[in-house]
C-alpha cells in the first residue's frame, strides 16, 4: 500500500514543514566561543521541538492501529489456542496409534524372521553334513591312492586307484550339494510385515531402515587375489547400512535382512502473524 493512502494529507503536510525547518536552519560544524555554545543549546532545543512534533504525528496514526491489534490478539487467542489444543490431542492418539501398530508390527517381523532362522538354520546343517560327508570320501580317494602307491601289485593297484576314482566322483557330488544348500540357506529370509497403519495425507511417519547379518557364512567375504590366494574381508554393515536407506529397505542381498523401524510423527504447522 503508498504510504499517501495510509498517511493524512494534515500530517504529512505537518510533518513537511517541521522537515525543512530542521533542514533549512542554521547548523553548528564547529564551536569555539561560548556564544556559539548558547546558540548550540538554542538550536537544540528547536531540532527537540520538531521531532516532538512529527513523533507526535506518528503515534497519533499508530497508537489506534495497535490498540485495534492487540485487540483482535486478544479476542482471537483463546479460540486459537482451544483449536491447538484439540488438533495436538488428536495428533498425539494418531501418533500413539501408529507406535502400537508399529509394535505390533515389529512383534510379527520378529516371529517372522524367527521363522526364517530356524530354516536357515535347518539348511546350513544340512550343508554341514554335507561337507563332513564330502571330507570323509576325499580323505578315503588320498587314502586309497596312497595305498595304490605303495602297492606292488597291479591288479589291486588298479581296484584301489578305481575305488579313490569313485570316492572323488562321490565327493564331487556330495559337494555340489553342499553349495546348492549354501546357497539356499543364503537366500531364506523373511518377508517385510507392513504395518496396519493406512498411510495419511499430512500425517507423516520417518522410517529407518537397518541391515542385519543373518548368516554365519556371510559374516566374512573371500577375496581372491592375484597369486589365487584367499583373503577374507568384514562385511561393511555401515556402506550397506546407508545403501539400505538410500534404498528405502528395497536391498536383496544374500545372507543380509533389513529391519524397518517407524518412528511416528506430525508435522507442525507453519503458523502466520
Amino acid at each position: 500500500m503508498d504510504t499517501v493512502e495510509i498517511i493524512p494529507i494534515g500530517i504529512q503536510e505537518k510533518v513537511k514543514a517541521e522537515v525543512a525547518k530542521l533542514l533549512g536552519g542554521a547548523t553548528i560544524e564547529k564551536i569555539e566561543n561560548p556564544q556559539q555554545l548558547v546558540n548550540a543549546n538554542d538550536l537544540l532545543k528547536t531540532i527537540k521541538v520538531s521531532r516532538k512534533i512529527i513523533d507526535q504525528g506518528r503515534k497519533d496514526l499508530k497508537d489506534p492501529i495497535t490498540k485495534k491489534g492487540k485487540a483482535i490478539e486478544d479476542y482471537f487467542r483463546e479460540p486459537l489456542a482451544s483449536a491447538d489444543k484439540l488438533e495436538g490431542n488428536l495428533k498425539y492418539v494418531m501418533v500413539t496409534y501408529e507406535r502400537i501398530c508399529e509394535a505390533k508390527r515389529v512383534d510379527d517381523q520378529k516371529k517372522r524372521d524367527e521363522i526364517a532362522r530356524k530354516e536357515r538354520f535347518r539348511i546350513e546343517e544340512q550343508a554341514r553334513k554335507q561337507r563332513h560327508k564330502e571330507d570323509a570320501l576325499r580323505q578315503e580317494a588320498d587314502d586309497k591312492r596312497r595305498e595304490a602307491q605303495k602297492t606292488k601289485d597291479d591288479k589291486e593297484r588298479k581296484r584301489l586307484e578305481a575305488e579313490a576314482k569313485k570316492a572323488e566322483n562321490k565327493a564331487k557330488i556330495v559337494s555340489d550339494k553342499a553349495d546348492l544348500k549354501e546357497h539356499l540357506a543364503e537366500n531364506v529370509v523373511s518377508s517385510y510385515v507392513p504395518s496396519e497403519a493406512p498411510k495419511l495425507k499430512g500425517f507423516s511417519s520417518s522410517v529407518k531402515w537397518k541391515v542385519k547379518c543373518v548368516s554365519d557364512m556371510k559374516t566374512f567375504v573371500k577375496h581372491c587375489l592375484d597369486n589365487n590366494e584367499l583373503e577374507y574381508l568384514l562385511i561393511d554393515e555401515g556402506g550397506i547400512n546407508r545403501v539400505a536407506q538410500a534404498k528405502r529397505g528395497t536391498l536383496n542381498l544374500p545372507g543380509i535382512e533389513i529391519e524397518q523401524t517407524t518412528v511416528g510423527s506430525s508435522r507442525k504447522d507453519k503458523r502466520n502473524g
